[in-house]
């Protein structure tokens, strides 16, 4: 994987993926943001986690 730190992966199973480029990640101005990123982005994970496996 070809990728720019900072960034957050997210692991399920074996599996890994990128969850936030570092792109978003600089974008944060205060800890607080990052958090807010961390928590939207893990939300919109396990959503689509959901959907894909009820499909």
């Amino acid at each position: 994987m070809d990728v720019k730190f900072p960034a957050a992966f997210v692991k399920r199973g074996t599996d890994i993926s990128l969850l936030i480029p570092h792109t978003e990640i600089n974008k944060a101005k205060s800890v607080e943001d990052l958090m807010k990123l961390v928590t939207e982005k893990i939300a919109d994970k396990q959503v689509k986690h959901n959907q894909n496996n009820t499909d």
